[in-house]
């Protein structure tokens, strides 16, 4: 049963319930008080009803209600947390996050002007596809590749606007995998990211 509720998102915006999923709760009983964020959280996710309500948002329109738009993504945002602290403890997808603590995040800076002597040539193959690139690295591991995805990341805030509803390309990574736990769990000494270097985050789970 779908309650006609509000829910006040961080962006500010106040969405109707019946104008998105909240997903289906397994223990409605377990809660002793009414609490939106942690509602949305502990939903059950429904991948249909919620692509049917960013469509009725008017999302990639002209027509966008971007207030419920963030929502919806900021919704996504905090169903992954959960799922994440729950993989760590034990009780969803055992062994996945439980039996692998999180690698250390390092900081790659480059010092001074690169040249032939300090770098080996390689051969390498370029190309563009239209195509999701987590869909595309989860290919290339399946056929025995070690892969490694660009984050094109905000230099000083971990995740970006990913808590906001955002939406570029480093929040949706943060939607989909478990990168959380490398940047903004492991910010302090490596935010701002250095002008001439990046961080290197070994082992997300998609």
């Amino acid at each position: 049963m779908r309650a006609f509720r509000t829910y006040q998102g961080h962006s500010g915006a106040t969405v109707p319930a019946r104008r998105r999923p909240y997903g289906r709760h397994n223990d409605p009983e377990a809660y002793s008080a009414p609490n939106p964020l942690r509602d949305v959280a502990q939903g059950v996710h429904d991948a249909a009803e919620w692509k049917a309500a960013l469509i009725s948002a008017g999302h990639g329109t002209r027509q966008v209600d971007m207030k419920l738009v963030k929502a919806l993504r900021r919704q996504i945002w905090l169903q992954t947390r959960h799922a994440i602290d729950l993989s760590l403890a034990g009780r969803l997808w055992p062994g996945v996050l439980s039996r692998c603590p999180t690698p250390e995040t390092r900081v790659f800076e480059i010092h001074g002007e690169p040249s032939e002597g300090k770098w080996k040539s390689h051969r390498v193959r370029q190309g563009v596809l239209k195509q999701d690139v987590l869909v595309i690295a989860a290919q290339f591991a399946r056929e025995g590749y070690k892969v490694a995805v660009l984050n094109m990341a905000s230099a000083r805030s971990p995740g970006g606007g990913v808590q906001q509803g955002a939406g570029a390309q480093e929040e949706d990574l943060h939607r989909r995998t478990d990168l959380c736990r490398f940047t903004l769990l492991q910010r302090t000494g490596r935010y701002p990211i250095p002008v001439h270097g990046c961080l290197v985050s070994e082992g997300v789970t998609i």
